[in-house]
């Protein structure tokens, strides 16, 4: 009678027991996950600042390469939109109209965040940047997101957005 009963405490013990594994392996994977996804977001923000050194050096081979061959670029400035592919994009930024006249006055990026879906990372965040675009000065707000995919081993922009923030918004502090 005895070994009856012994049977399904032993049952539930282990059980739990096993729970209580399965629970700090899902913990550990848990900050496996975040490290990964913190390796990420650096090794982004490294590639950032290579893109924004070929930009500095108006490097159209180096910056060909971080482009994707797919990259759409929405951009929206003084009311009025447009949407660029790749070589659009690059020949716009190597014309005479983004030129030496057309660079960054002051760049201010706040409450950017960044986010991982696998070999995904999207910056999104608001800017109050001042530049001149197209010959004209273009004073933020602005609301932005650019995507990065991690193919073959490198990085690559996929995609691009800008846009003017009306007036009347105001900048949401992440929580």
């Amino acid at each position: 009678m005895r070994r009856i009963l012994l049977l399904p405490l032993l049952v539930i013990g282990l059980t739990g027991f096993a729970m209580g594994q399965e629970s700090a392996t899902n913990k550990n994977n848990g900050v496996g996950e975040a490290e990964k996804k913190e390796a990420l977001i650096k090794e982004v923000k490294a590639f950032t600042d290579q893109i924004e050194e070929a930009k500095e050096k108006n490097d159209r081979k180096a910056l060909d390469g971080f482009y994707a061959d797919e990259f759409l670029c929405k951009d929206e400035r003084f009311g009025i939109g447009e949407v660029l592919g790749k070589k659009q994009y690059l020949d716009r930024r190597g014309s005479p109209g983004h030129g030496p006249e057309d660079q960054v006055v002051k760049l201010t990026h706040s409450n950017v965040r960044w986010i991982v879906f696998g070999n995904t990372v999207i910056r999104t965040g608001y800017s109050t940047t001042i530049l001149k675009h197209q010959g004209k000065l273009s004073k933020g707000p602005r609301l932005f997101t650019f995507i990065y995919v991690k193919q073959d081993g490198r990085w690559q922009v996929v995609a691009e957005d800008v846009f003017d923030i009306p007036d009347g918004y105001e900048e949401h502090v992440n929580d």
